[in-house]
């Protein structure tokens, strides 16, 4: 059976991790499906990024430092986490290829691991202009109200929120043929 990960990352800054080296990750979702869609398992989890979170950040997902200063630092448990990433068979992510996996990459070098592989990944920010009028990459938002998946702009940002969304897009798009089945991937 398939594994399928709806992966996102919340972060102490809102630049690309190859132009600000300093931010750090500080909450991760990786949501495990199987190829029809059900939830097996989750890894839901906050970390104490060792250094301040930035404001513009705080205002877009809501974390501050406070509420993540007694978890444990990514470090600790990136060991654990990523042979679960490495075992799927596919890692969803929405700018999954923009943002979350050179970050998560980057955050894994630094400790010596070998970075994921880009070919694993399928980026719904990507591959959905088809969702916007304009056909621009579509915010999460906009995916949703293309597929027809509920959103509350209020819960957005939190990691497992927007997995849970981003993965129901998934799905839906495949089942609606804009998206490859994975064995065509």
């Amino acid at each position: 059976m398939a594994i399928i990960i709806g992966f996102d990352l919340e972060t102490t800054g809102l630049l690309e991790p190859d132009t600000h080296g300093e931010n750090r990750i500080i909450e991760l979702a990786a949501l495990l499906y199987d190829e029809r869609g059900t939830l097996k398992n989750k890894i839901v989890r906050r970390f104490n990024p060792g250094r301040p979170i930035g404001a513009k950040a705080t205002e877009v997902h809501g974390i501050v430092f406070e509420m993540v200063a007694m978890e444990p630092m990514f470090q600790d448990l990136a060991e654990k986490i990523t042979p679960i990433l490495r075992a799927a068979d596919l890692i969803v992510a929405h700018n999954g290829l923009g943002f979350d996996m050179p970050f998560y990459n980057k955050e894994i070098i630094s400790l010596g691991m070998a970075p994921l592989s880009k070919e694993k990944f399928f980026d719904t920010m990507i591959a959905s202009p088809w969702a916007t009028f304009y056909g621009k990459s579509p915010n999460l938002g906009e995916l949703c109200f293309a597929l027809d998946v509920d959103y509350d702009p209020s819960k957005a940002h939190a990691a497992e929120y927007d997995v849970d969304c981003m993965m129901k897009c998934y799905f839906e798009g495949v089942r609606r043929g804009v998206y490859p089945q994975l064995a065509t991937l």
